[in-house]
């Protein structure tokens, strides 16, 4: 079996085992991206990928309750939320001190692929990828790296909520994807590391040579304000090739949603208090979609991690994108 179709039919799995109302039959069938025009051979897999990225980076679960959906030309996003798997708070917080943790075991630009047994007894994916991103402390050299590795250009910021600068630059985020052939070759050998050590998270440090797959990772900006609370400009580059991409996301229970206008576009503000990717267990964020002049589309997302950063200061800054 292809490392591709391994995947895939791990992804089915997932989706098969759980439950939900039958009135979503035709909503949440699969956690999988559903190309429904004739896609070119091996983007299925890309695109699954994609999904699967989403899926860590938003810190999602399988979903009982529509939260929102959003719409572009070749890309829709359904994010749902269920009380079933919603991670309880030692967990969560034992997952947080695992990732610190290990980047501080990592030098600049190392990744390590991180198995956690909680999240495999939730039939969700249990493999992720922890980064220690490089931190490109002037903005120009960043935005020229990204534009020649996304190949399309990126709105930045032109204001921000009074007393936040410009703190770095990053090419992924702290907390990114495991690809195909890294779920491949790690996956058993996580899971028998765990098995032996009886340890519900281990790790082992990816020395392939640029690790992280084009096309899965996260760029991003990050501003601070004199207490040291960042706002984070998140960036993920979606090509849809000859088919329509249709994304079902989900989020813990603790999640709420609010529709809200970026630049004339609808966007949604959601606040998730129970959340393993923040390191204070909080994260606010502004997401909406964009299409680019060569087809491709954008996901913006705009995060806080502070409950001191409100609606008002996220909206400021993704309305202040150029």
């Amino acid at each position: 079996m292809s490392i591709e179709h391994q995947l895939k039919n791990e992804l089915q799995q997932y989706a098969k085992q759980m439950r939900y109302p039958r009135e979503l039959d035709e909503r949440i069938n699969r956690l999988s991206v559903r190309v429904r025009k004739a896609a070119k051979p091996g983007k299925t897999a890309r695109i699954a990928l994609i999904a699967a990225c989403i899926f860590l980076f938003s810190g999602i679960a399988y979903a009982s309750s529509l939260l929102y959906t959003m719409h572009s030309g070749k890309v829709s996003v359904e994010v749902s939320k269920d009380e079933q798997v919603q991670l309880p708070d030692k967990v969560n917080a034992e997952i947080r001190a695992s990732f610190q943790d290990i980047r501080n075991r990592l030098k600049p630009g190392e990744s390590a692929i991180v198995y956690i047994s909680e999240l495999e007894k939730r039939n969700l994916p249990a493999l992720t990828r922890v980064n220690r991103p490089i931190e490109y402390t002037e903005l120009n050299p960043w935005a020229e790296l990204i534009k020649a590795s996304e190949g399309v250009p990126l709105k930045m910021p032109t204001m921000m909520p009074q007393g936040f600068t410009f703190s770095y630059g990053e090419l992924e985020a702290p907390v990114g994807l495991v690809d195909a052939t890294s779920y491949s070759l790690y996956s058993k050998l996580l899971k028998d590391k765990a098995s032996k050590s009886k340890q519900s998270i281990v790790w082992e440090r990816d020395t392939r040579p640029q690790a992280a797959s084009a096309g899965l990772k996260s760029p991003g900006l990050v501003y601070m304000n004199p207490k040291g609370d960042p706002i984070e400009i998140r960036y993920q580059v979606l090509e849809s090739a000859d088919g329509k991409i249709d994304m079902s996301l989900r989020t813990g229970s603790a999640t709420t949603g609010e529709k809200v206008t970026v630049n004339g576009k609808d966007g949604y503000f959601t606040v998730n208090n129970s959340s393993f990717l923040s390191d204070t267990g909080t994260q606010s964020t502004v997401s909406w979609l964009e299409e680019s002049s060569n087809g491709r589309t954008i996901i913006y997302q705009i995060s806080a991690f502070s409950p001191n950063i409100g609606k008002e200061e996220l909206l400021l800054a993704a309305n202040g994108l150029k």
